[in-house]
């Protein structure tokens, strides 16, 4: 959502945040990956590291992984907010 391009992740004592959820969820990704990055030695990561925060975020150990590159490469929370599901409005079905 481009009205949250600027704003901030809230913390615990924060109320004032945004209310989009998927805003929320990235911050709250942002926050746990950059953690786990801290936390590793160079650019491996530890396996009960990446174990605990993917069951804290509530995601796969493969979706963290493909979360981390994608933090890698641009540290931004807007690079975390989760993409919708499923098929497109706009995609067209193919007539049969």
């Amino acid at each position: 959502n481009s009205n949250n391009e600027n704003a901030p992740c809230p913390d615990d004592a924060d109320t004032t945040g945004s209310d989009d959820p998927q805003w929320l969820e990235a911050c709250r990704r942002e926050e746990a990956i950059r953690e786990l990055l801290g936390r590793s030695a160079g650019d491996r990561l530890r396996t009960s590291d990446v174990e605990d925060v993917a069951l804290d975020l509530g995601i796969s150990r493969a979706t963290l992984y493909r979360l981390v590159a994608i933090y890698r490469e641009t540290p931004t929370v807007e690079a975390l907010q989760p993409k919708p599901r499923g098929r497109s409005k706009s995609a067209s079905r193919s007539q049969v």
